[in-house]
């Protein structure tokens, strides 16, 4: 079986992939700095408002926008299939809309606000994007692509933040030092809107869905229209058992990942001697941009089910290490102590972004047909948005038991997540269509070209 697009997707890793995927990747630097934002500036915030870090307002700050993150993705899923292109640029737009207001929040109710509409965009960005760069992309090179747009730009996005964060604390109290790098954010966003707009739409849209010869030709030198008939209704009741597994891992690794994101800055880094924007950079810089680095290295190579599940299997077994050797806590530690501690935290990092963290965005792009791609999309976004909206409550609560249950909860969640990912479909260096059989759809509905 090829695929109907083969020409392009045969083609080598060119600046026209490139582009494509930095134009995505400025999407998901503005997510990993908005998104990292409140927990890492959750303690100035909690200052200025007089709030406790572990408090019911604290968790709607960290929870708002992951709740506008499943709106986003509610409303933009069913959109793409109107044009894809049609859409890229409104995502970045909200993002910077909620940032500005962000800056400019008069009370704490308005900075909820500001971030829900923030995480419209988000959500939308992670519908968005990643389709967006899986289908322009080569087969031999989408995974690296598709890491280097996502996870890796997220990292860097949180990075940066928590440097421009440790920067200005130098000059500005904790009541600026929230609104300006916050506000900041707006930077990036705008930064790609003129670029999105300018990009073609995309090859698998334009002969897929819209069947436009026309617009091939020009913008990809192939004449290429196919008509698909086959009912959505058909393709979702054939993928239905790979779209519930893909959401189940998306759902637990947000749990998990924004259950610590959200909380270990503060619970973890300030007990270990470290303020949350320091505590935040040492594991960016020193793990989990690292693993990213690995990761794009490897997803084309080893795929991404075997990443996936290593990443899970280590990732629990850090976490089951750390909750047994250090279930009195972190208070009054040894710089020995310490020194294993941070290496733990930061294998638990490594490897979540060598596996799930890379891969658990390109499960609903790869594995589904075109028709239904924009929908699968969404549904494990939002299954990953409730996973984080989840997180945001129970690790509140966990963090307050103890940190052993916090982290044998994690282990247990991490080993269930790496069984179900066994099950998934591999798609290194296959075609979209092949990988979701759509040219099996072809056959029987019928190809012109």
């Amino acid at each position: 079986m090829r695929s109907p697009l083969d020409p392009l997707d045969s083609k080598k890793l060119n600046s026209f992939h490139w582009r494509t995927a930095v134009v995505g990747g400025m999407g998901q630097f503005t997510d990993g700095w908005d998104l990292s934002s409140a927990s890492i500036l959750l303690f100035a915030i909690a200052e200025t408002f007089h709030i406790a870090v572990l408090s019911s307002a604290s968790s709607l700050i960290l929870s708002s926008v992951i709740i506008g993150n499943f709106v986003g993705a509610l409303i933009f899923g069913p959109l793409v299939n109107r044009g894809r292109k049609r859409f890229y640029g409104i995502d970045v737009g909200l993002m910077a809309i909620g940032a500005i207001m962000e800056a400019l929040s008069p009370s704490i109710y308005f900075l909820i606000l500001s971030r829900f509409i923030l995480g419209i965009g988000v959500g939308a960005d992670y519908v968005i994007s990643p389709l967006i760069v899986a289908e322009y992309s080569n087969r031999n090179d989408r995974g690296k692509l598709l890491t280097f747009s996502g996870g890796l730009s997220w990292d860097l996005g949180a990075l940066s933040l928590a440097i421009v964060s440790i920067t200005l604390s130098i000059f500005l109290p904790p009541q600026l030092l929230w609104r300006v790098a916050m506000g900041m954010g707006a930077i990036p966003a705008l930064s790609v809107l003129l670029a999105r707009r300018r990009l073609p739409e995309t090859p698998r849209f334009l002969a897929l869905l819209k069947g436009d010869k026309e617009a091939m030709k020009r913008d990809y030198g192939l004449e290429v229209s196919i008509a698909d008939g086959t009912p959505i209704s058909t393709y979702m009741k054939r993928m239905m058992k790979m779209l519930v597994l893909t959401s189940l891992t998306w759902f637990l690794f947000d749990v998990i990942a924004y259950g610590l994101g959200f909380f270990s800055p503060t619970e973890i880094g300030e007990t270990l001697g470290f303020t949350p924007p320091e505590f935040s950079a040492i594991m960016y810089a020193s793990f989990t941009i690292p693993g990213a680095l690995v990761a794009m290295y490897l997803v084309d190579r080893t795929g991404r089910r075997i990443n996936q599940t290593l990443g899970f299997a280590i990732m629990g077994a850090s976490a089951l290490v750390l909750g047994t050797l250090f279930n009195e806590g972190f208070k009054s530690l040894d710089l020995t102590m310490v020194i294993i501690a941070l290496s733990l935290l930061g294998m638990e990092n490594f490897f979540s972004q060598i596996g799930p963290g890379t891969a658990v965005g390109f499960w609903g792009v790869e594995l589904f047909p075109t028709k239904i791609r924009g929908l699968t999309q969404m549904i494990t976004v939002i299954a990953g948005r409730s996973g984080a909206i989840l997180s945001a409550f129970l690790y509140a609560y966990l963090f307050s038991v103890g940190l052993s249950v916090t982290m044998i909860f994690t282990a247990i969640l991490s080993f269930i997540a790496a069984l179900i990912t066994l099950n998934l479909r591999e798609p290194a260096k296959r075609s979209l269509e092949v990988i979701s059989e759509e040219s099996r759809g072809e056959e029987k509905n019928g190809v012109s070209s």
